[in-house]
């Protein structure tokens, strides 16, 4: 929020300087008529901008913003302990342990709206008036089935990314009167499964990056449609076939033919193409360089598990743990003739900032305190709740060689970290 009075104000500015130019250049005759055009036309401007502000500081709590939910407590809330301060955090654990996954994919089969919620798009998609759409195809998980060899398969499809607004993103937002997502469709005890559950369900993947001594987060911007300006994990993204296509470009030489979709790849390779690509992305390496890290053993990826967001209605993701030797330089000279011909995207993670400490503030929710690496100031700014899990994720399985110290230190006493070596 505070980006938006620092351009409002700037707008102030200039239109003062505007007023003394039109004001020193017009004759006497015509001096009040522009100076109360212009304060009209500015004070509309104002106001439209501290609408704008408001509704971008409220989006997220209208969407989803309620905690108290139906569901089993018990079942679902988990506490976490980071550096003194506590938060709890709602979700379903399916796998903490880093289990090898089979993907089963059906890219013709594409996730169709409820009936309710096709009726009502329109009203539900007024949820992201302060957030920037698009809507590319994304990667749905329809169900997943942990075999005899302890491999777990996951059934995959396809969905829009407009499914995701009006089902995942928009859970709580009333539209209709005072009907909701969740009271409709998720107001039981427990989450529905995957495989007759009425949301879009697209694949989130989240991975904590350390490095050295720092863990590094990124900063969201202010237009995403979830979790603005928050802190987030290194890597934090929804699975789309745009996806699909990076990987394949860098890592395949087949091309599906003209009309085809493109297929998953085999589950190591695509897991590990799609977090090396969007590495690339983050620290501005060419693929190539990063693939070459990654072969010759100086980039190690973790899988930590997978589950569901509570919050959003049982979304599912994914989390890795990547560990970068300290060795690697991490910025290298960008592909320039890559980027050249590249079309320009839209990141919301507009910040990187390397961590070497954490504090969670108490009483104080999802907010986090960061220690900058080599120095002793520190960022302070609300988490997104997927970090979060993300987090616990790590300190559930065995300890990670390369994991900073203080990143296992953060758990607290009387939790299950003794069992970590």
């Amino acid at each position: 929020m505070r980006s938006y009075w620092k351009f409002l104000w700037i707008k102030i500015a200039l239109f003062v300087i505007g007023i003394g130019l039109l004001l020193y250049f017009f004759y006497d005759g015509l001096k009040f008529e522009i100076l109360g055009s212009i304060i009209g036309l500015m004070a509309t401007q104002i106001l439209a901008d501290f609408l704008k502000s408001v509704m971008f500081a409220r989006e997220e709590k209208i969407k989803l913003g309620k905690e108290n939910f139906t569901y089993d407590s018990v079942y679902y809330k988990k506490t976490l302990s980071i550096g003194g301060g506590k938060t709890h955090i709602w979700y379903d654990a399916i796998e903490s342990k880093g289990a090898p996954y089979d993907v089963k994919d059906d890219p013709h089969k594409s996730f169709e709206l409820d009936n309710v919620i096709q009726t009502n798009f329109a009203a539900i998609m007024e949820a992201h008036r302060a957030s920037f759409i698009a809507n590319p195809t994304m990667i749905r998980l329809d169900d997943f089935r942990r075999e005899e060899d302890g491999t777990i398969s996951l059934f995959t499809s396809r969905t829009a990314f407009y499914n995701d607004l009006v089902t995942n993103r928009a859970m709580d937002f009333e539209f209709n009167g005072d009907l909701s997502v969740r009271e409709i469709f998720e107001s039981g005890l427990y989450l529905t499964p995957l495989n007759k559950s009425k949301m879009s369900n697209h694949i989130g993947f989240g991975a904590f990056i350390f490095y050295g001594n720092s863990m590094i987060v990124t900063h969201r911007g202010g237009n995403a449609t979830l979790s603005k300006n928050q802190f987030t994990s290194a890597l934090a993204f929804g699975f789309s076939e745009d996806d699909l296509r990076t990987v394949h470009d860098a890592f395949e030489d087949d091309e599906p033919k003209a009309g085809e979709r493109f297929p998953l790849l085999s589950t190591e390779d695509l897991t590990t193409g799609i977090l090396l690509v969007r590495m690339a992305g983050l620290f501005k390496m060419p693929v190539p360089r990063v693939r070459e890290l990654y072969a010759s053993n100086k980039i190690h990826i973790h899988s930590l598990g997978f589950g569901q967001l509570v919050y959003t209605g049982g979304k599912p993701q994914f989390y890795y743990a990547i560990v970068i030797d300290e060795d690697v330089e991490l910025s290298p000279e960008k592909d320039k003739e890559k980027d050249k011909d590249k079309k320009r995207e839209i990141d919301f993670n507009k910040n990187i900032v390397f961590a070497d400490g954490m504090t969670l503030v108490k009483n104080d929710g999802y907010v986090l305190k960061l220690k900058k690496r080599g120095s002793t100031k520190t960022v302070k700014a609300e988490a997104e709740k997927s970090f979060f899990i993300n987090y616990w994720h790590l300190l559930e399985m065995p300890r990670i060689n390369g994991v900073p110290d203080w990143v296992y230190e953060c758990k607290a006493p009387d939790s299950r970290r003794n069992s970590h070596v």
